[in-house]
C-alpha cells in the first residue's frame, strides 16, 4: 500500500493505549470513549469521567504510546451510531465535538453526527486543521471547574490557542491559569463563552455546555 500510495495513514480499528508498527495510530479506547460520551450525553446513570478526569486519563494514555504514534479521538463510530444519533440532537453535542477534536491525535468523525451540524462540523475541522504543527498540552492550562476540558496548544513564534468546553448543562465561571500571562484573551470561534485577563491567566465565564478557541496574545 506505501508502495502505490506513500502519504497513506493506517489505522488500526483496536482499543486502548496500545500500538501497533505495521500502523501509524490507533482507535482511542473505545470501552472508555463509549461510557465516557454515553454519560456525558445522559444516556447514563452518571459520567464515567468528569472532563477533569478525562484530562488526566489522556494524560498517561499518551506516555503508553511510542512518540509520535497517533491516536483517534472520537464521539461515536460505526459501532456507536446510538451516541452519534443523540449527539445530534443533544445540547451538550458540539461541546462533547469539540473535545475529541482538539485533543492530540486524529480527529475522527462519522457520518451520522453530521447531519443538521454540516456549518458546526465546517469550522470545527477548518479550524483545527490551522493548528498544524501546534503541540497539545492538557496540563498547561489549569483550573478547579472540573467540568470545564481544557487543551493548551502552542507553537513557537505563534499565539497560543486555549480550548475549552463546558460538558456540563450549568454555567460556569471560573478562573483559568495559563503558563504565561495573557493581555488580550480573544475567542475566535465558540459559544456561550467570555473572557478577560487576570494575573496569572484568563477568567472565563461559559453558559451550559459552552464552548470557545481563545487566542492568547
Amino acid at each position: 500500500l506505501r508502495a502505490y500510495k506513500p502519504d497513506a495513514v493506517l489505522l488500526s480499528e483496536v482499543w486502548g493505549p496500545i500500538f501497533q508498527p505495521s500502523t501509524d495510530g490507533s482507535y482511542e479506547n473505545g470501552h472508555i470513549v463509549n461510557q465516557l460520551n454515553r454519560g456525558w450525553l445522559g444516556m447514563s446513570d452518571s459520567p464515567l469521567l468528569t472532563a477533569a478526569q478525562y484530562r488526566d486519563y489522556l494524560v498517561y494514555a499518551e506516555a503508553a504510546r511510542p512518540e509520535g504514534y497517533l491516536r483517534a479521538s472520537f464521539t461515536a463510530n460505526h459501532d456507536m451510531q446510538a451516541i452519534a444519533r443523540e449527539a445530534c440532537r443533544n445540547p451538550l453535542g458540539n461541546a462533547i465535538s469539540l473535545v475529541h477534536a482538539f485533543t492530540a491525535g486524529i480527529p475522527f468523525v462519522t457520518w451520522l453526527e453530521i447531519k443538521g451540524r454540516e456549518a458546526f462540523f465546517t469550522v470545527l475541522m477548518r479550524q483545527r486543521a490551522a493548528l498544524g504543527g501546534y503541540a497539545c498540552s492538557y496540563t498547561a492550562a489549569e483550573t478547579e471547574a472540573k467540568d470545564l476540558f481544557l487543551a493548551l496548544w502552542q507553537r513557537a513564534g505563534q499565539s497560543p490557542v486555549l480550548a475549552l468546553s463546558n460538558l456540563s448543562l450549568d454555567r460556569v465561571q471560573t478562573h483559568i491559569r495559563l503558563p504565561e500571562k495573557s493581555c488580550a484573551p480573544q475567542v475566535i470561534w465558540g459559544k456561550g463563552t467570555s473572557t478577560q485577563p487576570s494575573s496569572d491567566g484568563i477568567e472565563a465565564d461559559l453558559s451550559g455546555a459552552g464552548y470557545a478557541l481563545i487566542r492568547l496574545e
